[in-house]
């Protein structure tokens, strides 16, 4: 018997062919016939296809290879359409964006001539798709499940590929937006996200969810809110960012999204703040501490979550509670709850974190630096905590200092506390000086901090040194 290959065919028919042409005939039609799901081709943009590859010596090759098209069924009754799906071939196998041109131009042709035709539509979004046009890849498909909502096996599972395409190019856009300095590239970057993370979810619900999709649309409408021009627009992004965050716990409860939702409410409430309006304020702090609360009781029902997993979504929420009672002034009315979650978890560095920060609230400057230390002890590379451990001590030997006027029979006393306390906090500031620094994005604030303990203890050149270069970081942002 002789040796075939893989379609079936013997091997002397393709034996005129280089090994290039083999492999690009084969592209052509492994893209077609996958799982025995067949394309009907006309034997003209075969024709065109197939010499892309070949000379015109080997046409009597070719006329072998039309002979297996045939017995196999390739025949079509929309040239446009067959013409749409090789030039998307060829841009798979080559990755020339003209080929997407002409492939676009052959769909349109179609999509005029017929334009009840859901496959058209259907193929117009995988293209669109390809160019990285989510937004009318969207429209497209939409349009097709109008006319048609299940279209042929291979054709679903191509325009399927997409989601994850759209998901990843969102996450691209958002990531580059939210760092871009220029407002109106910031402005257009998270715009495509948006668009990207709407065809996602469009394309694929469930497995948006599954992967936070609907947190990440919600991060992209509000970071795009930030930078709206257009008032009334804003507060449309603003009430959608809302609407996907509460999407996603409603498709499966992420932890994430409720810590999201969470910071929503306090970042909205602490715009309403500076703009005047405390009763609007107020009513979205509680909110943020409704859905915070609400998070954390979804994290201990959750029986999927590794220990590691819950004690990190646990820290961020408390965390996200900490932030708004601060910001709503509740943190010292609240002071048992994170002393309990500090007591309940000793080995978690947010957690001493966050206690030693209510106490700082509270000028119980002594116990709130012990806090912060051990949130330092539980985690060497706890950029915030050395920050606000160094903070509280300069607050706390400057009370010490004060104090003396008050009580001058302790001066000694107080003084030499004082030093104590400032001689403490010296290797925090050497921290983050030299290994924080290298990575940190508060480098302005490090050199502040620095530039102040270098006040206190008397070295007014280092002082100076530390607040120039604190202007030179702010500069550079």
């Amino acid at each position: 018997m002789r040796e075939i290959d893989g379609f079936g065919w013997p091997r002397s028919a393709f034996a005129g062919l280089r090994k290039e042409h083999r492999i690009g005939i084969f592209r052509i039609l492994l893209r077609y016939v996958p799982g025995g799901i067949y394309v009907y081709f006309s034997a003209v943009q075969v024709t065109k296809a197939i010499m892309k590859f070949i000379s015109r010596s080997h046409i009597i090759v070719v006329v072998a290879v039309f002979v297996a098209l045939s017995a196999l069924g390739f025949q079509c009754s929309s040239p446009n359409i067959t013409g749409a799906q090789l030039y998307y071939q060829q841009y798979i196998s080559s990755k020339d964006k003209d080929r997407l041109e002409l492939a676009m131009d052959a769909i349109q042709k179609e999509i005029k001539a017929n334009p009840a035709n859901a496959t058209a539509y259907y193929w117009k979004g995988v293209i669109h798709g390809a160019k990285e046009e989510f937004a009318e890849m969207k429209a497209a498909v939409q349009k097709a499940r109008d006319i048609n909502p299940e279209p042929a096996a291979d054709l679903k599972r191509e325009v399927n590929i997409y989601w994850a395409e759209a998901f990843n190019y969102g996450t691209q856009q958002f990531i580059k937006g939210s760092n871009n300095p220029i407002a109106s590239k910031k402005r257009q970057m998270l715009l495509e996200a948006k668009e990207a993370y709407d065809a996602a979810i469009f394309l694929n619900p469930k497995g948006a969810a599954e992967n936070n999709g609907y947190v990440m649309q919600g991060l992209a409408l509000s970071e795009l809110a930030k930078v709206t021009d257009d008032k009334s627009k804003s507060v449309q992004y603003q009430d959608a960012a809302e609407a996907s965050f509460k999407r996603q716990i409603q498709m499966g409860g992420n932890p994430d999204a409720y810590n999201r939702l969470s910071r929503f409410y306090l970042d909205r409430g602490s715009a309403l703040n500076q703009a005047g309006d405390s009763t609007a304020a107020q009513e979205q702090f509680s909110m943020a501490i409704e859905t915070a609360q609400n998070g954390l009781e979804a994290i201990d029902e959750n029986t999927v979550l590794t220990d590691s997993a819950r004690t990190e979504y646990k820290a961020s929420l408390n965390n996200a509670l900490l932030n708004t009672y601060l910001f709503s002034g509740k943190a010292v009315e609240q002071e048992q709850v994170f002393a309990d979650n500090a007591k309940n978890n000793p080995n978690d560095p947010v957690s001493q974190y966050i206690y030693g920060i209510i106490l700082r609230e509270k000028k119980d400057y002594e116990k709130s630096v012990e806090y912060l230390n051990k949130a330092i002890e539980l985690d060497k590379t706890f950029e915030d905590a050395y920050l606000e451990s160094a903070t509280t001590s300069l607050i706390y030997a400057t009370k010490l200092r004060n104090d003396v006027e008050q009580s001058p029979e302790k001066t000694d006393e107080l003084r030499a506390k004082a030093d104590k306390v400032l001689a403490d906090a010296k290797p925090h500031v050497d921290y983050l000086l030299t290994t924080a620094l290298k990575e940190s994005k508060d480098k302005e604030r490090i050199y502040l901090v620095a530039g102040e303990y270098y006040i206190k203890t008397g070295e007014t050149k280092k002082a100076e040194e530390m607040y120039k270069k604190a202007d030179e970081a702010k500069a550079g942002n």
